[in-house]
């Protein structure tokens, strides 16, 4: 990511904060993909039991 984006922008991705609602085939497939760009904090919500 440094190297397509840049450092600043990485800068940014690793202090923000994001929530995902739902795990089903996206959510879950987002989640993963947040974290391995180096998202911060991540907040996963899911109603199913």
């Amino acid at each position: 990511n440094i190297q397509f984006f840049g450092l600043e922008f990485q800068r940014k991705v690793t202090k923000s904060f994001v929530v995902v609602i739902g795990l089903g085939g996206v959510g879950s497939h987002a989640a993963c993909m947040l974290l391995r760009s180096g998202v911060g904090k991540l907040l996963i919500v899911d109603f199913d039991q």
